[in-house]
């Protein structure tokens, strides 16, 4: 019986450190619901709109490694703008230099 309870506890362990490890090494993203303006700057961009979960707008400044960063950006920012409610801006690594961003498509 307490051979199962050994093996058992430590199943339980190797179980808890690897969620606990993935959650570690999950990626931070700011999730906007909506986007109200980009403006892009020389190393990078503002965003103003509203994350997900926060209900009062919020500007954010971001840094690119690059112009081709900032126009993919820019793009995805300005798509989520003429679609109120359709897609979502993600900006990926947001304390991180460079950024990176994608468009979310929204669940209906």
């Amino acid at each position: 019986m307490s051979h199962r309870l050994v093996i058992s506890s430590l199943l339980a362990a190797v179980v808890f450190s690897s969620s606990e490890s993935a959650r570690a090494t999950s990626t931070a993203e700011d999730v906007y619901n909506t986007v109200d303006s980009f403006q892009p700057f020389g190393s990078g961009f503002q965003v103003s709109g509203v994350l997900a979960g926060a209900t009062v707008s919020t500007g954010r400044f971001y840094f690119l490694g690059n112009e081709s960063l900032r126009t993919s950006c820019e793009r995805f920012a300005v798509l989520a703008m003429s679609k109120p409610g359709k897609f979502q801006f993600v900006i990926t690594n947001p304390d991180a230099n460079p950024v990176t961003c994608r468009l979310a498509l929204r669940a209906p």
